[in-house]
C-alpha cells in the first residue's frame, strides 16, 4: 500500500515540475534537503503558490541532498507552501503492482506535515529576485514510529 501511495504520489508531482516559455518573470531556487541531518539522496521538492502568488506549481528532483530549479523553470516571486517527498527501500523485493515485475519494496520517510499531500505541509517560504537558496532540515515525527 505504501508503495502505490508512493507511485501515485510522484505521478500528482510530475506535472508541476515547471513550463518555461510562459511569459511569467521567474526566477531560480536551490538548496539543501536533509531529514533528521542526513541529506535526503533521492526525492522531490514541490513549491505551491499561496493565494496572491500567481505561477502554476513548481516541483524539482532531490539529488544527493541537493536541488536546483533553473530560472526558465522557476517560480516567480512570491510565498509558496514547500512539500517533499522522499523514499527508501525496506529490504524486501515486492511485484510492481501494474507491471509485476519484482521490485524494491519502498517506504516514505518524510512525515506527512512536509509532504503537501492533500495540500498540507508546515514548510513555507518567500522568493525573492535574484538568487534564491532555501534550505530544509526535516525532522522524523518520532512520536509515530
Amino acid at each position: 500500500m505504501k508503495i502505490l501511495l508512493f507511485f501515485v504520489t510522484i505521478l500528482i508531482f510530475l506535472p508541476f515540475t515547471g513550463c518555461g516559455g510562459d511569459g511569467l518573470n521567474r526566477t531560480s531556487v536551490n538548496g539543501k534537503v536533509t531529514f533528521d541531518g542526513k541529506p535526503i539522496e533521492s526525492g522531490f521538492i514541490m513549491f505551491k503558490p499561496e493565494p496572491g502568488t500567481q505561477c502554476p506549481d513548481i516541483g524539482g528532483q532531490i539529488k544527493g541532498g541537493t536541488y536546483h530549479i533553473p530560472q526558465k523553470d522557476g517560480p516567480v516571486t512570491g510565498s509558496y507552501t514547500v512539500g517533499i517527498m522522499a523514499s527508501v527501500p525496506t529490504g524486501k523485493k515486492i511485484k510492481a503492482p501494474i507491471t509485476g515485475i519484482e521490485t524494491d519494496e519502498m517506504v516514505q520517510i518524510i512525515p506527512p506535515q512536509y509532504t503537501g499531500i492533500m495540500g498540507k505541509s508546515s514548510l513555507t517560504t518567500n522568493i525573492e529576485k535574484g538568487k534564491n537558496e532555501r534550505n530544509f532540515d526535516i525532522v522524523s515525527d518520532k512520536e509515530n514510529r
